[in-house]
């Protein structure tokens, strides 16, 4: 009787953890597909929204704003719309119709061009212009056509002539004061105007 005792809570045990086993499984079963099914779109997410993300540079001729929220650009593929974020809403407003451009976008899942920066190309002639110094020297000479020297107070400097400045050297006299104006490009000094001192 006592054997059959035994026998009957043993069986009874393997019932229970047979049972609680099989509902860790499912329960188990249930969490493993849960989170691999989140970890998936999220993956996929990521995936969509870095494929998104993809840079492209470019460059082209700014044509003008089409409505607040975009702008359009003359490029190598022809007229091309895009959509301004925050950011290239605020870079546009230093533009002007026909200014050359480079810029950066990428292309949403909507298929639309997301401009992120725009900048304008001749921005080296704006900090050209700022750069401008004016001098006085001594006219030496021309050495070429291109090129004259002047005595400054740094001692004897070449310069490098603008299409305007070669016709006014014509009219200087060797051994005079001159005033002229001039930008550095580099290591070249490129004299924009000059004039006799009277």
């Amino acid at each position: 009787m006592r054997k059959f005792f035994v026998f009957i809570l043993l069986l009874t045990a393997s019932f229970m953890i047979s049972a609680c086993g099989s509902d860790s499984e499912k329960n188990g079963h249930a969490n493993e597909e849960a989170i691999p099914d989140t970890d998936k779109e999220n993956t996929n997410d990521k995936s969509e929204k870095e494929t998104d993300k993809a840079i492209i540079r470019d460059l082209g001729i700014y044509v003008g704003q089409i409505d607040p929220h975009s702008v359009e650009i003359e490029t190598n593929e022809g007229p091309k719309a895009f959509q301004l974020n925050e950011e290239s809403s605020s870079l546009i407003e230093d533009l002007e119709p026909n200014d050359e451009v480079k810029f950066h976008y990428y292309v949403n899942a909507d298929n639309q061009n997301i401009l992120e920066t725009i900048e304008k190309m001749n921005s080296a002639n704006n900090e050209k212009e700022q750069k401008k110094i004016e001098e006085t020297g001594i006219y030496n000479g021309q050495q070429d056509p291109h090129t004259i020297e002047i005595e400054t107070k740094e001692g004897p400097q070449a310069f490098q002539l603008s299409d305007q400045a070669r016709t006014e050297v014509e009219q200087l006299k060797e051994g005079k004061e001159v005033t002229f104006i001039y930008y550095k490009e580099g290591p070249q000094l490129i004299i924009e105007t000059i004039k006799q001192t009277e």
